[in-house]
């Protein structure tokens, strides 16, 4: 079952759109379904796991389970190495 999350903040009118990063466009007293793409947009944006991110905040719900496996969740949450840059020698300029 995909993540169900339902977002409600009593400082907001019911039905008022707010956007979330990584969601979109949520009305307030609304509830949003993540397939599996959807999922791995939220974790390339937020650099978090639904549950690490929403969880424990008050104002969201979150059912359901993952839609994607440990080796997907950790390479989208890896982050690339770059290789150090060796700086070029500047020539001095006489005048």
């Amino acid at each position: 079952m995909a993540y169900k999350i339902t977002f409600s903040h009593p400082g907001y009118d019911k039905d008022y759109p707010l956007d979330i990063r990584g969601l979109g466009l949520v009305k307030n007293g609304s509830s949003v379904t993540l397939d599996e793409d959807a999922e791995s947009n939220f974790v390339q944006l937020t650099g978090m796991t639904v549950k690490d991110k929403l969880g424990n905040d008050e104002h969201f719900t979150v059912e359901g389970n993952t839609t994607l496996k440990k080796p997907e969740v950790d390479k989208l949450l890896s982050v690339p190495e770059v290789a150090e840059a060796t700086p070029e020698p500047v020539e001095e300029v006489k005048n």
